[in-house]
């Protein structure tokens, strides 16, 4: 992630075992960690997009549904791309890795994007990362949903909840990038 040769790990931490009798976990810190690849040590940290929605009660859909991917957000650097929400709130956060720190770059909420709503409830049980509007950096892909290398909502096809979501030349009939759901 850091462009020094080693790998990097980038995990979801927390402090012991917070989970309820139910499994949830509705209490206590979560962070995105940075771990050495050859020691585990952790490297870096920064808080986990918040499991609180305001005005909002512990939504099982919403923060149980945690995800990391690696994006290419300038198109020549990793990025990393961690994720809260896939059936109604949807929140992404990203950040650069570098001399061992975590910048956030942009953080992103379904609720506040042009259109609210529209881009709630759009998210997989994947997040995938390709350049699809061909301007060499980028997107995330979340479902039936785009944000774009800049942390904005690039398109929605307001479909809902997909399943699976796939991206790539996945039809030689036609060139270029397609997205199956």
């Amino acid at each position: 992630l850091d462009g020094d040769g080693r790998a990097e790990m980038a995990v979801k931490t927390g402090e012991g075992d917070p989970r309820g009798e139910d499994g949830r976990v509705e209490t206590g810190p979560e962070w995105v960690s940075i771990l050495d690849g050859v020691t585990g040590e952790e490297l870096a940290r920064d808080d986990w997009p918040s499991r609180q929605i305001p005005g909002e009660p512990y939504n099982y859909n919403y923060s149980s549904r945690n995800q990391i991917c690696v994006a290419y957000l300038d198109g020549k650097t990793p990025c990393l791309v961690v994720n809260r929400g896939t059936y109604t709130t949807i929140r992404l956060v990203a950040y650069q890795f570098h001399q061992r720190k975590l910048k956030k770059l942009w953080s992103w909420d379904s609720r506040e994007e042009a259109g609210r709503g529209r881009y709630n409830s759009q998210g997989a049980h994947i997040m995938r990362a390709a350049d699809i509007d061909g301007d060499g950096r980028d997107e995330v892909i979340i479902g039936s949903a785009v944000v774009d290398d800049n942390g904005n909502g690039l398109w929605t096809t307001g479909f809902g909840h997909p399943d699976y979501c796939f991206v790539g030349d996945i039809n030689p009939a036609h060139p270029g990038l397609e997205i199956f759901y």
